[in-house]
């Protein structure tokens, strides 16, 4: 069964855009990612389906809605299919 919520520290690191969660949750922390044009204001906030997460890659700005959420951490392959990129 699909969950209908997720932290979104997992959610970053199932979906394979941080190598830890302990990286992750620094991202959030120090304000990089955005929630609906929002800041997390913390780690355990959680992310539903259709959010859109906006944060910093390298030298870009990614934005990602979330199509699905999955229970654990999925290889790459699965990992794009759980969002869009905008």
């Amino acid at each position: 069964m699909t969950p209908v919520t997720l932290r979104a520290d997992k959610f970053l690191w199932h979906i394979r855009l941080f190598k830890s969660r302990t990286l992750a949750q620094a991202a959030i922390d120090t304000g990089h990612v955005r929630i609906n044009g929002e800041r997390m204001e913390r780690t355990s906030q959680l992310v539903h389906i259709g959010d859109v997460i906006t944060m910093p890659r390298g030298e870009e700005v990614v934005a990602l809605r979330i199509v699905c959420l999955p229970q654990s951490r999925v290889n790459s392959v699965a990992a794009m299919l759980c969002y869009n990129r905008l």
